[in-house]
């Protein structure tokens, strides 16, 4: 893998053991969720940027950017039901990261993924803990998912260093 993708999943991992420990009570920091979704948000758009090459234009976002994994003669994505619900996912939680409205995220989050909400939310913190937090888990799995097919060795590397419960 490129060497600037590798220090942005380092740099994830570390995010994700530090919010790992504040969960499990271990810590009395604040927890970085916002801080690392949107290094997930950029880890996956800077992967997709590389595997495309030059079917990555300058002004495509992570929308077109997947879209453009899932077709093609050789799509990196394969499209089916899980497909479709991760581009919602990711371009959902890109959009409340990128433009700071978790009030409007947590808002519309209920409506978007009801399937997803296992309890109402009822401040941004709780939608930042929960729903959020847990869907940026879900990315970065699927990140090293996506990794793993092109670098085993990679995806492994940074799958042993996800913190475990």
């Amino acid at each position: 893998m490129h060497p600037d993708f590798e220090e942005l999943l380092c740099e994830i991992d570390c995010l994700r053991a530090h919010n790992f420990e504040i969960e499990r009570g271990a810590s009395q920091q604040h927890p970085l969720v916002v801080a690392e979704g949107a290094l997930i948000v950029i880890a996956l758009e800077r992967f997709l940027r590389i595997v495309l090459g030059e079917r990555a234009t300058g002004s495509d976002t992570l929308h077109n950017l997947l879209e453009k994994a899932a077709s093609g003669n050789d799509p990196l994505l394969l499209r089916d039901d899980r497909t479709d619900l991760m581009i919602k996912l990711l371009t959902t939680v890109r959009n409340v990261t990128l433009h700071g409205n978790f009030e409007q995220g947590a808002a519309n989050y209920k409506h978007k993924f009801p399937e997803r909400t296992s309890m109402p939310e009822k401040t941004v913190a709780d939608f930042l803990r929960t729903s959020f937090g847990n869907d940026t888990a879900v990315i970065y799995g699927y990140l090293l998912g996506l990794v793993g097919t092109l670098d085993p060795a990679c995806a492994r590397e940074h799958m042993d260093r996800l913190p475990r419960s």
